[in-house]
């Protein structure tokens, strides 16, 4: 039980809000949000376990994790871990507490490189921005007040590009999924449409109300993984008969799930994306 006479001892000052202190209850290195924690603070510092400025709480449960957050104390300036911290904060506010505690490391790394680059000029290109902005458009808009508060932190003006990369570090955190993983999620759609288009001399337009479709069932289907569904079997016999180049392409997508995602899909529901990959060939035009 906390004695109320308790208090933390400030271990590092990350900006006004966010602070890394040593919590007596645990002994173990505890982040603390909330307005005005970190101002004219420094280490050694005390802060009242009962302070009324402490909003919110958390420390890792990992000890690799720990030890790996320790080694990026060194690397990873302080005011990037704040706003780090500040950008978790919304994402527990905006979804779920239940987030992948290893956010709390790859966000402030993922944020100290993209500010260098930024800094120096050095172009974000990302390819899978429009994908990123349809399957996990919820994750995007945050991302979005993410950006504003790096924006305003460090004078700095956030790329769209960038803004795409940190939609994929909060689905990540909230699906305890890899970054590389949703890349690869992204860029398996990428590809799958480049080789459509390569192989029909044909230009699909992202931006079509046919592509967003064809995203958006993607992702359900991918979803709903192994779920039984009650698809009529007389329904795939007749998308397989009516259209069958686009029921080719189903089948060659879900191969491409099977070895780049690494799941096996519910064969039925990518068989059914075959009505999308349908409406891609007829709406695409000649190049």
């Amino acid at each position: 039980m906390m004695n109320k006479d308790q208090t933390y001892t400030v271990d590092h000052v990350f900006n006004n809000n966010v602070v890394l202190v040593i919590d007596p209850s645990t002994n173990k290195e505890t982040i603390l949000l909330g307005k005005g924690l970190g101002f004219h603070q420094k280490k050694g510092a005390i802060i009242p376990y009962t302070d009324s400025r402490v909003e919110k709480k958390f420390y890792l449960e990992d000890e690799i994790y720990l030890e790996q957050y320790r080694n990026l104390l060194t690397q990873v300036d302080k005011d990037v871990f704040g706003i780090s911290e500040e950008i978790i904060d919304l994402i527990t506010k905006d979804f779920t507490d239940d987030i992948n505690e290893y956010v709390h490391l790859a966000l402030p790394d993922h944020i100290q490189f993209a500010l260098y680059r930024i800094r120096n000029g050095l172009k974000i290109i990302n390819p899978f921005l429009f994908e990123i902005k349809t399957l996990y458009n919820k994750e995007f808009a945050l991302a979005k007040r993410a950006a504003t508060l790096l924006s305003d932190t460090f004078n700095l003006k956030i790329p769209e590009s960038e803004i795409g990369f940190l939609a994929l570090h909060i689905h990540s955190a909230l699906n305890y999924m890899p970054v590389h993983k949703t890349v690869t999620f992204a860029s398996l759609l990428v590809d799958f449409v480049a080789m459509i288009e390569r192989e029909t001399n044909q230009s699909i337009h992202k931006e079509s109300a046919s592509y967003l479709q064809f995203v958006t069932n993607f992702r359900f289907a991918i979803e709903r993984g192994h779920e039984s569904h009650d698809i009529h079997a007389s329904l795939l016999s007749s998308i397989e008969t009516n259209i069958p180049v686009a029921f080719q392409y189903s089948q060659r997508l879900f191969w491409l799930i099977e070895k780049r995602l690494e799941i096996i899909p519910n064969k039925d529901e990518i068989a059914l994306l075959s009505i999308d990959i349908n409406r891609l060939l007829q709406k695409g035009e000649d190049t």
